[in-house]
């Protein structure tokens, strides 16, 4: 979506529009858990103490830095670590992808050169680095595969394409990641490396195959009712769940994890459903999200930045703000509500 705009405007990029969004997106469902879900726990689990600094941290997305630096964040807020470091990716990254605009460099070289320094600085992270995972250094390197993927993704490369698109392909990559979530087990630093460099390119290509080839099995499946359901509300399901698997076994002391396991199951469902229906789609609505279509305001003025590989190759008529933009497919635009 910030390629495309970028493109579409000539190299400008409308950023305080952009985190408009995305705190329209995050905060109604991040203020409902700080507040109905999270402090009750934290009381509940006889850690009160914690509830003012986590919540800071959680507000202003450094909770990563926190618990790296030793601090305590309660078990109701152990998570929050992993959106502060998509956060502040999002801090970064627009800012950079303008200026890279700006600059007229080949996109797709600073990407391949941005992956290579990045999986040095995880491979240096790994030994040097404490508390490394909690970080963003321990998860750049995923970063920049996804980058690199979105630019494929947007502006072609029929080599990768004729690859990423066969059906044999998808469901491997897909089978490759249920069996490593599901045979997770602790592993030393070096394996750890190579399973995260694995799952990096394995979920890239997926997401390629799934955003090329809509119409493989594969693709029917994920744009089918159930797994679209869960996306929809995968932010929600990702708040709540964690700390609910707290929260419960400290409200029904004595209660085993054959029953408990279910019970949070259910609740995660039941209160991600709630909050999207009531908070986050209605705050979004209101927020505008989405693109509508300008009737009449093609541009044929030449874009300056169609050099150096930033000319995006899958165009389709969509108009946004006078330009001709490629229409992001159906399982792209289920993720913009993230």
């Amino acid at each position: 979506m910030i390629l495309e705009e970028v493109h579409g405007n000539a190299g400008r990029y409308d950023l305080l529009s952009f985190y408009a969004r995305r705190a329209l997106r995050l905060g109604p469902a991040l203020l409902i858990w700080l507040v109905l879900i999270a402090a009750p726990t934290a009381v509940a689990t006889h850690e009160s103490s914690t509830i003012v600094v986590s919540t800071l941290a959680s507000l202003f997305y450094v909770g990563d830095f926190v618990i790296a630096a030793g601090g305590h964040v309660g078990s109701a807020y152990t998570h929050v670590w992993s959106l502060a470091i998509e956060e502040q990716f999002y801090a970064v990254w627009p800012v950079a992808l303008v200026a890279l605009a700006a600059s007229n460099r080949n996109l797709r070289r600073v990407l391949l050169v941005g992956v290579a320094m990045s999986m040095a600085i995880a491979i240096v992270g790994i030994e040097e680095i404490k508390q490394n995972y909690f970080l963003p250094t321990g998860h750049i390197m995923a970063l920049g595969i996804g980058c690199l993927a979105a630019q494929i993704f947007l502006f072609g490369a029929p080599a990768v394409e004729s690859v990423i698109t066969r059906p044999a392909l998808g469901v491997l990559a897909f089978a490759s990641l249920v069996l490593i979530i599901c045979s997770y087990r602790p592993v030393s630093p070096a394996a750890g490396f190579a399973i995260q460099l694995f799952v990096a390119v394995a979920a890239a290509a997926l997401i390629l195959h799934l955003a090329l080839a809509e119409t493989t099995v594969l693709g029917r499946f994920m744009a089918s009712p159930i797994p679209v359901w869960l996306g929809r509300r995968s932010y929600g399901l990702y708040l709540y769940h964690r700390t609910l698997t707290a929260l419960v076994p400290a409200l029904f002391v004595g209660l085993t994890l054959r029953y408990a396991g279910p019970l949070v199951l259910a609740l995660s469902f039941v209160v991600a459903e709630l909050s999207f229906r009531y908070a986050e789609r209605p705050i979004n609505r209101l927020g505008g999200h989405g693109c509508e279509p300008a009737a009449g305001a093609v541009s044929a003025k030449p874009n300056p930045i169609c050099r150096s590989g930033w000319k995006p190759r899958r165009l389709k008529p969509c108009q946004h703000r006078g330009w001709t933009l490629r229409r992001t497919p159906p399982l792209v635009a289920d993720a913009q509500l993230r």
